[in-house]
């Protein structure tokens, strides 16, 4: 599991979306070579992606999120309003700083709701 880090040093921008784009593959995929071949793209292009050198092309983004269950807004704000249930029990059970404090126009409620579910467990 992912430390909890200060808001302040949160990643942005290409790095955000890397970031967001590795943690989902590592939910749907076990090595970034499978992911690249389900999305038809070379894997030195993934990695680029997941590192943040380069952004990823939009349209492949486009049928990730819509073979993974995940948005693009969480891939490029870190929302999981909207991202399929499973996927984001997944995601906020591997990495919690996904809760706190919620990214602009990130819905609370949502968040908490979640948050709940995983201290069940």
């Amino acid at each position: 599991m992912s430390e909890i880090t200060n808001p302040s040093t949160r990643p942005t921008g290409k790095a955000l979306v890397g970031r967001n784009l590795r943690w989902v593959r590592e939910v749907v995929a076990e090595r970034m070579s499978d992911c690249a071949k389900m999305m038809d793209v070379h894997i030195c292009t993934w990695s680029l992606w997941e590192k943040g050198h380069r952004w990823p092309d939009p349209e492949v983004m486009t049928r990730f999120c819509e073979q993974t269950g995940v948005t693009m807004d969480f891939l490029y704000r870190s929302d999981t309003t909207g991202v399929a249930e499973d996927v984001a029990f997944l995601l906020l059970s591997a990495h919690r700083e996904l809760l706190l404090p919620a990214p602009a126009g990130a819905s609370r409620a949502r968040a908490a709701v979640l948050q709940q579910s995983l201290e069940a467990v």
